[in-house]
């Protein structure tokens, strides 16, 4: 597992270990149906937009209070809010 996941699994309260294992391999017919199944049962999409945007948000503070004004600190902060509305 990696520490993302570990990170992701912990700050949701939740075990992914049959995702994970399903993920690594793909090798079987069903594989990704399966692993399709278990994201939209679990929810995953939507805990994983609110990970994202909770991390964006944290990102977006400590800009804002640790980097004086700057077009470059702008970027980052676009950077922030592009990465949450991207399509894909």
């Amino acid at each position: 597992m990696q520490w993302w996941e570990i990170d992701a699994c912990r700050k949701t309260n939740t075990n992914y270990k049959t995702l994970t294992a399903q993920a690594r391999k793909f090798s079987g017919p069903g594989d990704v149906d399966e692993a399709v199944e278990i994201i939209t049962r679990s929810g995953g999409v939507t805990k994983t937009k609110q990970l994202a945007l909770a991390e964006a948000e944290f990102a977006v503070d400590s800009l804002m209070k640790g980097v004086e004004p700057s077009e470059y600190r702008d970027a980052l902060v676009h950077l922030a809010h592009k990465v949450l509305v991207r399509k894909s």
